[in-house]
This record gives structure tokens, sequence and C-alpha cells, in this order.
């Protein structure tokens, strides 16, 4: 039975080739910072915390600028994960909706602890009903295990079960 073939050409001069869940080409963010799913309305500010595990709430809340965003995806959403050094490939909540070619941006606008090098990129697919918070990354300077470089100012999502995102496979940036 045939798949359908998705090919979206992106802003970052990347692009995501799919068919029959496989991965093919170069590929990139998918639109990078837009999201096929519904926001949850939230009562107070800090409502979206609910979503987070009681035990990483201070954390998590720590990492974002302002007040971020519950989204439950309606389509699934390709991410990435920046990780090296000592930072692993998967297991983390962690992740980007664009990729950042240059391990340097990627520290720098994610605020990567000093531990992850980010010199690898995974491309992860979240799928469709699966509950994200999706926010602008809070600077870390000054903060324990955090360089002057972790500025901030990109834009991360936390998967509040990580285990939800499938690996797809590295990026290879160099082609």
């Amino acid at each position: 039975m045939p798949g359908t073939l998705v090919n979206v050409n992106t802003e970052l001069g990347y692009e995501y080739r799919s068919w029959r869940g496989r991965v093919w080409g170069a590929i990139g963010a998918v639109m990078a910072g837009a999201f096929v799913g519904f926001k949850i309305p939230m009562k107070s500010p800090d409502d979206w915390l609910a979503y987070v595990p009681a035990r990483y709430r201070a954390s998590v809340a720590q990492a974002f600028e302002g007040t971020p965003e519950v989204i439950t995806l309606t389509e699934d959403l390709i991410v990435y994960r920046h990780w090296g050094g000592d930072a692993e490939e998967t297991g983390s909540p962690w992740f980007s909706p664009k990729p950042y070619v240059r391990p340097g941006n990627a520290r720098r606008y994610l605020a990567l602890p000093d531990y992850n090098s980010a010199t690898r990129i995974s491309v992860f697919k979240i799928p469709a009903g699966t509950t994200i918070i999706r926010g602008k990354v809070a600077s870390q300077v000054g903060q324990p295990k955090f360089g002057p470089y972790a500025t901030g100012g990109g834009i991360q999502i936390y998967l509040p079960h990580p285990e939800s995102a499938v690996l797809i496979g590295p990026l290879d940036v160099t082609k």
C-alpha cells in the first residue's frame, strides 16, 4: 500500500522527506516554530506547571522565559535533540523545533549546560495526541553548570513524557 510523500521546504534551506515513516534525504525543521495542535487554555500563568512532574517543576520553570504554551499535537511533530559530550541522545525531555547547524549556536540559544557539547543532532518524532510545553529559552548565565555562552533566546520544547518521542536517527548537516 503506497504511503504519502511529504516534502516541506523551510526557511532554513533543509527539507524533511518521508515515505511511510522512512526518512530520505536532508532533514530539517518542518516550518520551524509552527505546530499543528491546539493550545490548552490556562486559568492562571502557572497552570502549565501541572503538566510537569512535581520533582522537575522548579528547574523546568527556570528554563523558560515568561509563560510557555501547553499544546496538544493534532499531527506528528519533528523535533531535534542537540547532544554530545556527557549529554545522552535519548532520555532527555528537552527538544528544539529546529536544528542548529553550529554547536556553539545550539549551546547559546538553547542555553545548554556545560556537559552538553551539542556536537551531534538527532531527529525525533513526537506523535499526534501528545501534550508538549513550548516556549522561549531563559538565560542560564551565572547558574551552576552553565557557561557565559548560555544566553538563551531560542525556542524549546519540554516533553513531560520523553519516552513518547520516537528516535528517527542522526541529522547529517554536512550535506
